[in-house]
């Protein structure tokens, strides 16, 4: 349509609108049709429903609502699938249309042919019609046409359903239909016609089948051994046909599956990487490969172990070859990390490659939270330092994106930060007050294991801050209390001792958080510090151990035997929670070679001076001995030598941009036991 002379597009409407208006004068089947072609038409010259003009929705409009309980299966079925094609969206139609629509879809579903259901079930999707707002009439006679289309598949052998099948099963993915509300009859008999028709699915039907199977979340160990082997036949025979998107979407759709590599046939596993490199010879593009890797990581494959050479080096090629940025750099970086690829173990242009996409200023230009937050997680996961990254343009990146985080985004956020050996210190001023806010605004609906993962980041983060726990001078500036002398201040405290016993925890908070919108350039990184913390315990505080799963209970202890090394630490801890929990400590076991030979050989030292010298491994003499110290050395009964075994496990493998050579640095949870 664009295409056309204006003087001809006009000439087009005015020919639409005169045959909309006929509806008016007259209701005749050949006005139904013709009425049906002229939407069809609209559509199909590639015209989007919000780009036509008013006078032509308001008669197109009228004349679907007036004549539609008078067409027949076809025109029904292609004015659906038209506006969905048009991209009309379902939750701005007018009542009358949506209700049209559905009634007229229900009668019609019975009688029509396996195209028509298509089309209507495809075209509600297009529109972003959900099945669950689908009145009852609608969904059961759908499933009576769908029924239909199957049968006719299955038991007749009908030839030409594949795409009608594969369309309509993606279409119910996206509606939100869940595969588990279907009766087994209606599954087994979803699975004959499947394997009956996988032969003649092109590459883009086998991929919109598994896919919307997928989002009905179904699952792949479901499925019968009869059909994954047609599907492996299938698969194979297509292969030299199918293009980059397709790939894509197998493999993204045995992804929504829940498929697992273990669980996977050879077969099959070799026709995954013949695609990838099949993709790579046709310049497989950006937003395809990150569905791949992001793929390929949820099928729990070990990079290492499970991924070929020539697969590796194909797949550091493509990450050189394309511009990543926001989701694309994110979903790379995620599926590398799940796959439990080191960074390290990159190409070295893949490393450079990398650096430099995460240091435009654009990386992450949608400040869209998930992913600069799956960024930092992925980035740590894969063993990264934020001194051998463009950690600044990732630190603004957080800071944009901190408004719109939801519990978890924060949670991988802080955790990212925590595990790339960030120090609290080291952040701006800026990006305190941003991750202050993010925290206020989520703390009260984080998880057990979100509020765990972010108290456990922060004894990382804040064990070298040596900030000041003691609070009330915050109280001071909030209730306009004076301290300006040292009666004053004694005075001021033990009446922010009051004002503090009469309030809630919760209005506490809020006031808190009143001031800081009121004054955002007073508060100094340890007042924004200590709000924090009073956030965190306050969430602790919701959950009792009952709730624990095994790694809280030492994440936990971590962050309380931390914060108590902070000046006034004890006390803060205490003022709200009366005391300092003691939820952890060491196992009594060696944990592993190196230290058993490590001590064996400084016992044997030893040995030569009988009954002066014990060795005790596993020590647990430091405060409630969460941070065992590997072996303590006794002369007699006078403690004199601890000894700590910084095994490999200790330090992380980096490699700064620009460099050849890797380092090895202390994992700052070590240099936290330090």
């Amino acid at each position: 349509f664009n295409d056309l002379s204006l003087h001809l597009q006009e000439s087009l409407y005015d020919i639409a609108i005169s045959t909309f208006l006929e509806s008016e004068i007259n209701s005749n089947r050949f006005t139904c049709q013709q009425i049906s072609n002229t939407i069809y038409g609209l559509m199909k010259l590639g015209i989007k429903y919000n780009n036509l003009p008013n006078r032509i929705l308001e008669s197109m409009i009228a004349a679907v609502a007036k004549l539609m309980d008078y067409m027949n299966e076809q025109e029904v079925s292609n004015i659906i699938y038209s506006f969905g094609m048009m991209e009309a969206r379902w939750d701005e139609l007018p009542d009358q249309i949506k209700n049209v629509f559905t009634i007229n879809a229900a009668n019609k579903f019975p009688n029509l042919i396996p195209q028509g259901v298509s089309n209507i079930v495809y075209g509600m999707r297009q529109m972003s019609a959900l099945w669950s707002d689908m009145p009852i009439n609608y969904k059961t006679n759908a499933i009576i046409g769908i029924t239909n289309v199957l049968t006719l598949t299955a038991h007749q052998s009908m030839r030409g359903n594949g795409q009608a099948i594969s369309n309509i099963f993606y279409a119910l993915g996206y509606s939100q239909v869940n595969w588990n509300d279907f009766d087994s009859d209606f599954q087994y008999l979803f699975y004959q016609a499947l394997e009956k028709c996988l032969h003649e699915l092109k590459g883009q039907e086998l991929g919109l089948v598994l896919y919307g199977f997928g989002l009905m979340k179904a699952e792949y160990n479901d499925i019968p051994k009869s059909v994954i082997n047609q599907l492996i036949l299938s698969y194979n025979n297509r292969l030299i046909s199918i293009g980059n998107q397709d790939t894509c979407s197998i493999m993204n759709g045995l992804s929504k599956l829940n498929a697992k590599w273990i669980n996977m046939p050879d077969k099959l596993k070799s026709l995954i990487f013949k695609s990838i490199e099949k993709a790579s010879n046709n310049n497989m593009e950006d937003l395809c490969l990150a569905c791949c890797i992001y793929s390929l990581s949820s099928y729990e494959l070990n990079w290492y172990d499970d991924i070929p050479a020539n697969i590796q080096r194909l797949i550091n090629q493509l990450i050189d070859q394309n511009t990543l940025s926001n989701q694309i750099l994110s979903n790379i970086l995620y599926g590398l990390s799940q796959m439990k690829l080191l960074y390290i173990d990159l190409s070295k242009s893949t490393q450079n490659k990398l650096y430099y996409y995460l240091s435009l200023p654009d990386a992450y230009s949608t400040n869209f939270p998930q992913h600069i937050a799956n960024s930092l997680y992925s980035l740590a996961i894969m063993e990264c330092s934020y001194n051998s990254l463009p950690f600044d343009n990732l630190e603004i990146a957080l800071r944009n994106s901190c408004p719109s985080m939801n519990s978890q985004e924060t949670a991988n956020s802080v955790y990212g930060l925590a595990l790339l050996d960030v120090s609290w210190s080291y952040l701006s001023h800026e990006t305190h007050l941003a991750l202050y806010y993010t925290i206020y605004n989520n703390y009260a609906t984080m998880t057990i294991q979100e509020i765990s993962n972010v108290m456990y980041s922060f004894a990382l983060l804040m064990f070298d801050c040596n900030y000041n726990m003691s609070f009330n001078h915050l109280l001071n500036k909030i209730y306009n209390l004076s301290a300006s002398n040292d009666n004053k201040r004694k005075k001021s405290s033990r009446t922010n001792r009051k004002i503090e016993d009469n309030l809630s925890y919760e209005q506490l908070l809020a006031d808190f958080h009143n001031y800081i919108n009121a004054n955002p350039s007073e508060l100094t990184s340890n007042d924004l510090f200590i709000l924090i913390q009073l956030l965190l315990i306050k969430r602790f505080k919701d959950y009792t151990m009952i709730d624990y799963k095994r790694e809280n209970f030492d994440q936990f202890a971590m962050y309380y035997q931390t914060i108590v090394t902070l000046p006034v630490g004890s006390e803060f801890v205490e003022r709200y929670l009366g005391e300092v929990p003691s939820l952890s400590g060491p196992g009594a076991h060696v944990p592993s070679r190196l230290h058993s030979q490590t001590i064996h050989a400084a016992s044997t030292y030893l040995s030569v001076y009988p009954n002066e010298f014990y060795i005790f491994n596993e020590f647990n003499g430091l405060s409630n001995g969460l941070f065992p110290i590997d072996a303590a050395v006794y002369y007699f009964d006078k403690l004199i030598a601890f000894i700590e075994i910084d095994g490999e496990f200790h330090y992380k493998q980096t490699m700064s941009s620009g460099s050849s050579l890797g380092s090895s640095t202390l994992r700052r949870k070590d240099k936290l036991k330090e």
